[in-house]
């Protein structure tokens, strides 16, 4: 009957190793573009949520403020007290607490009235994503 080949336990062990190694690069890799996105699309509904309402100031002719509450909910008001956007920010994402813009107001034409930065803290990595309030502008900024 001849010569019958094949793979040894040994190599298929070495196969199935190198297989799992690469198919767990792939899912972390995968998981962490996925948390990346996340993050992304809070900052920038966060900056839009601002410009919405630095819209509402200027037509409304009213002061529209925006409060960051322990670092993980951020709140928008106009006309005393009137709730208009509330956010909680996702799993493992954060305001830093020391950041040094925790009211934006914005007056009655849409200036804003106190300026600085709102710090973003993403993860473990320490991520930061600042978006710096300026003379009615916003700018974001990023470090890793």
């Amino acid at each position: 009957m001849g010569d019958e080949r094949g793979f040894t336990f040994i190599e298929m062990l070495f196969v199935l190793a190198i297989v799992s190694l690469l198919s767990f690069f792939v899912v972390t890799f995968s998981f962490r573009q996925m948390q990346l996105s996340v993050y992304e699309q809070t900052i920038q509904q966060f900056e839009l949520d601002l410009i919405e309402m630095q819209a509402l100031s200027i037509n409304n002719g009213l002061t529209a403020r925006c409060w960051i509450a322990e670092g993980k909910e951020f709140q928008c008001f106009q006309r005393y007290g009137e709730l208009l956007i509330s956010r909680q920010l996702p799993e493992n994402m954060r305001i830093n607490i020391y950041t040094t813009n925790k009211r934006i107001e914005f007056n009655g034409h849409g200036t804003i009235i106190n300026f600085g930065k709102v710090e973003f803290v993403m993860g473990d990595r320490r991520m930061m994503y600042s978006i710096n309030l300026g003379r009615g502008r916003m700018r974001l900024l990023s470090e890793q």
